[in-house]
């Protein structure tokens, strides 16, 4: 788990455009499941962790999305 000792949300997080609803659902869905308060301090940085796959994905449509609309 010490890949990144201080991870990082995108700005836009928890932001689900309509254009990125598979990608949106899929990191949210897993961030929100692995997040559930349990007790431990770090709960979150694990679900960061976690759900990193989905990340990726979720990053690059939302950024192409909203560089679209600032655009406008």
């Amino acid at each position: 788990m010490d890949k990144n000792p201080d991870p990082r949300l995108p700005r836009f997080f928890p932001l689900r455009l309509n254009a990125c609803t598979v990608e949106s659902d899929a990191y949210l869905g897993c961030f929100t499941a692995s997040a559930k308060p349990n007790g431990d301090p770090d709960v979150a940085r694990k679900a960061y962790y976690d759900c990193e796959r989905f990340l990726g994905p979720y990053k690059k449509c939302m950024e192409r999305e909203l560089a679209k609309r600032a655009k406008v």
